[in-house]
């Protein structure tokens, strides 16, 4: 494992992104973004499931409309680091997540190379045709 504590934690964080997560590709112009999101009304939860995950940002607190509780925000925007929580989560996630991951990132990489090493030996992506 190259992220989190232990299994037990691993397994922890899939299970809550199983309920509470999202993850798709979606585009942004003439660029596609491939991001996670959990939304929830503590940040506690959040930022266990960060610590785990080694990646990602929260932001908040946000209004969630009159008379409901304020809400924080986890995501990752940035597909490189989208594809290494899947890879990460993947072992213990549901089905139904893991073909959900699979779809957004198979969306991704009909529009990006993912094999670019950049600065500090990070993976990056670049989109096709710029290759």
């Amino acid at each position: 494992m190259t992220r989190g504590e232990s299994d037990v934690d691993a397994a922890w964080a899939a299970g809550f992104f199983d309920g509470e997560g999202s993850v798709g590709c979606y585009q942004c112009g003439k660029y596609w973004r491939l991001s996670v999101s959990i939304s929830q009304a503590h940040p506690y939860v959040l930022e266990r499931f960060r610590k785990i995950a080694l990646d990602g940002e929260i932001s908040g607190p946000y209004n969630n409309g009159e008379g409901k509780s304020q809400v924080y925000h986890y995501k990752i925007n940035i597909g490189v680091g989208v594809i290494e929580l899947f890879k990460f989560l993947e072992p213990f996630l549901s089905p139904v997540k893991k073909k959900q991951f699979k779809q957004a990132i198979s969306t991704y990489e009909q529009h990006y190379v993912i094999a670019c090493v950049g600065r500090a030996g990070r993976t990056q992506a670049k989109p096709k045709e710029m290759v």
